[in-house]
């Protein structure tokens, strides 16, 4: 039988939501002006906007199955985590917060759900770039929480989404 406190949430959840906001109190507190400057710059590699120009200069260059399977592991990623999002309706951590965060919901977060679906697609169709998308999903996620707008389990809630619409993605078309 599950624990719940008065048919809320159980408790387990609410022991969750407190490591995960210890973790963030213990990233605000270490982190320095240098490292975050490098994440904004990381950041902002995520941003819905540079992705969208990244995905439409790759099918421009290099048109083909790989470019427009990313794009569509990508695109399904955004769909899900809209919906994932407007589900889980988690306040942002604003406390720490460096940048305006686009929206005022926190979970998933959408800048790792995107570069984990980028990451994962790349890495199974282009294997030579696997270890620089993979490092690179791995820093926009780190971004989130180094400036403050993404709790830690936001940002591996929004990886694994990403990940399992590439997934999928590519599974299908095989």
């Amino acid at each position: 039988m599950q624990e719940t406190t008065h048919g809320a949430a159980p408790s387990w959840m609410f022991r969750l939501a407190a490591l995960d906001a210890r973790a963030l109190d213990w990233v605000a507190r270490s982190r320095s002006q240098t490292l975050s400057r490098i994440m904004r710059a990381v950041s902002r590699t995520g941003d819905t906007s540079t992705v969208v120009a990244g995905l439409g200069l790759a099918l421009m260059l290099r048109p083909g199955r790989a470019a427009a399977l990313v794009t569509v592991s990508t695109l399904l990623a955004l769909v899900a985590f809209s919906a994932a999002k407007r589900l889980c309706r988690r306040a942002r951590p604003l406390v720490h917060a460096l940048v305006a965060p686009p929206d005022r919901f926190s979970m998933p977060s959408g800048h790792a759900t995107c570069a984990f679906a980028i990451a994962v697609s790349v890495s199974a169709l282009e294997p030579a770039g696997a270890a620089l998308a993979c490092a690179w999903a791995l820093a926009v996620s780190a971004s989130r929480v180094v400036l403050g707008v993404h709790y830690p389990f936001d940002v591996a809630a929004g990886a694994l989404l990403g990940a399992l619409s590439a997934g999928s993605v590519i599974a299908l078309s095989l």
